[in-house]
């Protein structure tokens, strides 16, 4: 800030601004100081936009993240979705098997008859060891 002191000097003492070794020293210790507190803003502001632009990129990586995850979050929901689906239809199954393992039991302990193809059904999900 070259001349910044000399003019604050002339507005504080107009026409007739002190002389002497004394002062000289004085005006170049401001001068220093205020080279130094410029060049420490520099620094700061350098600083501050660098973090600036780590932040930025971060955020950027967060929300890619963030995407992905809603999109996998998205997946997973359709595949829970789809076990439930799945857990259904094997309660319907199940239930169907109970019914079909039950009516032959009945049918070969003398009781309900049945007609032939459950009966045929239910006897070679027996044999089959199938599990439903």
């Amino acid at each position: 800030m070259p001349g910044l002191f000399d003019r604050q000097v002339a507005r504080a003492f107009g026409a007739f601004p002190p002389a002497g070794p004394a002062w000289e020293q004085l005006r170049k210790m401001v001068e220093s100081a205020y080279a130094s507190a410029d060049s420490h803003r520099r620094m700061v502001e350098r600083s501050l936009t660098l973090m600036s632009d780590e932040l930025h990129q971060r955020n950027e990586e967060l929300n890619r993240r963030l995407r992905s995850l809603a999109e996998q979050a998205s997946v997973l929901e359709g595949i829970a979705r789809g076990l439930s689906l799945d857990l259904t239809v094997e309660r319907i199954v199940g239930m169907v098997e109970r019914r079909i393992r039950g009516t032959v039991s009945s049918a070969r302990s003398g009781g309900r008859t049945i007609s032939q193809p459950w009966a045929i059904a239910a006897e070679r999900c027996e044999r089959t060891a199938v599990s439903w």
